[in-house]
């Protein structure tokens, strides 16, 4: 057996980490595949866990996972399309430095307002999430969601909200009628200023920006 399997058996061996105990798989919405994980345990209640932009399911803090899993959830996640281990469009399949140029050159008409040709919408990218939870046969979960992915989570359960318990966003925004649209300039200043006090406790700064509210 090649040395590198060997290490990874020890290590497997002496960790107690309940992260390396997950099933793994591919869900389908239509021709595009979505690579998963299941955390478990089976009997736990399903969480579907959402990332944001260019984020991929290894990104979810293992102390998140470990803590819902003591708690009784069933933590699930997986990688967004053209993310990670998940279906590349194929239109899409160019060099990185094209990607990137195209990337740019949307935000730029996103910002003056000119459309934007895109080979997938928000929505697609909801029914992906969806077909993780038909492909593990989970009737109803709890829906969290990150940046880009509290927009699809808000797209989950406004459009499927039987198959959602409970609906948390982190970190995340609403389009009323563009997320361009949010807080003022002064507001934003004060909801990010941490320059009064560099040095406040993580209390203090919440206090603050509850006060800030």
């Amino acid at each position: 057996m090649p040395l590198y399997k060997n290490l990874i058996l020890i290590l497997l061996m002496f960790t107690n980490s309940e992260l390396f105990s997950f099933e793994e798989g591919v869900a389908k919405n239509n021709n595009v595949e979505i690579y998963y994980r299941d955390y478990g345990p089976l009997d736990g209640d399903p969480i579907l866990l959402v990332q944001g932009l260019g984020g991929q399911l290894i990104n979810w803090p293992e102390h998140l996972i470990e803590f819902l899993i003591d708690n009784n959830f069933r933590p699930i996640v997986f990688d967004n399309r053209d993310t990670g281990l998940s279906s590349r469009i194929s239109s899409n399949s160019f060099t990185d430095e094209k990607r990137g140029n195209t990337i740019i050159r949307s935000y730029i008409r996103y910002y003056l307002r000119l459309p934007i040709q895109s080979e997938y919408i928000i929505d697609d990218m909801a029914n992906d999430a969806i077909s993780v939870l038909d492909e593990l046969n989970i009737d109803k979960a709890h829906i969290l969601g990150i940046s880009m992915g509290g927009m699809i989570a808000q797209i989950i359960a406004s459009s499927h909200p039987a198959r959602t318990k409970t609906f948390t966003l982190i970190a995340s925004t609403a389009s009323t009628p563009s997320p361009l649209n949010g807080p003022t300039r002064k507001v934003r200043k004060l909801l990010m200023d941490r320059t009064k006090n560099p040095n406040s406790t993580i209390d203090e700064r919440v206090n603050r920006s509850r006060k800030n509210l």
